[in-house]
């Protein structure tokens, strides 16, 4: 659950996090945002309640990270010696958008990612500037494959149990001229880009796969099945097809 506390101009989004082990509501302020934990099954009316009461309190602890946080200026627009792709303000393809890559120094232990709408990459204040490049790569691919592998899951978890059959395991991982594959033994392989892809291709991706563990090839009785998870599985088909020329 994600929601907007509102303290007169200033709209500060934060995320509600259900916790076996909580015993109580509790709020945490970190460069990452705001997150409430609460015990499993908090009304979400009593969690907005406890928020509202301690409006003051997120407002200063916000405000007292964000004088901490130091913003990295954009890149030059004059021309340099091979310039390094990733760098605040760089443009990052993801479901199908290219979004912004926005760069800060914090108060932070190791580089934190964020995904809202864009890419907020928070990396140690003591981070020398050669070493600024590598870290976001690095943060933001580490970021991307475990998202992709967790989305992979969801995707064909739904899907097999529609098609009614047993998915061993799913593996995210490059694949040179596939975008996926299912083994006999039940495995299904995405390319790691398939999270790149617009939401209504990476879902395809994951149903073809997964009837190919009830037919091995495109026959019509698999185009048949495939039509019964995602209707219009031609015109994705065709559509994902272009998108690899």
């Amino acid at each position: 659950m994600s929601a907007v506390l509102v303290v007169g101009t200033t709209q500060i989004p934060y995320d509600v996090r259900e916790s076996l082990r909580a015993k109580r509501k509790r709020i945490e302020v970190t460069p990452a945002g705001v997150a409430v934990v609460v015990p499993e099954g908090t009304a979400p009316a009593e969690v907005i309640d406890f928020v509202r009461e301690k409006r003051r309190w997120v407002f200063d602890r916000v405000t007292d990270m964000a004088a901490r946080t130091v913003k990295l200026p954009s890149p030059s627009p004059s021309p340099s010696p091979s310039p390094s792709p990733w760098a605040n303000g760089c443009k990052v393809l993801w479901r199908g958008r290219r979004l912004t890559v926005h760069v800060a120094l914090s108060a932070v232990d190791v580089p934190v990612v964020v995904y809202r709408s864009r890419f907020d990459v928070r990396l140690p204040l003591a981070t020398p500037p050669a070493q600024h490049a590598p870290l976001i790569q690095q943060a933001i691919e580490g970021w991307m494959q475990q998202r992709a592998l967790s989305e992979a899951r969801a995707l064909v978890a739904r899907y097999a149990v529609q098609a009614g059959v047993v998915v061993r395991r799913v593996e995210v991982r490059p694949m040179l001229r596939l975008w996926g594959s299912c083994g006999r033994d039940g495995v299904i392989r995405l390319d790691s880009g398939f999270m790149k892809l617009p939401a209504h291709l990476g879902a395809y991706l994951a149903a073809h796969e997964v009837v190919h563990l009830l037919h091995r090839d495109h026959s019509a009785a698999f185009w048949r099945v495939l039509r019964t998870l995602v209707p219009d599985a031609r015109r994705r088909h065709d559509e994902l097809m272009e998108s690899a020329d």
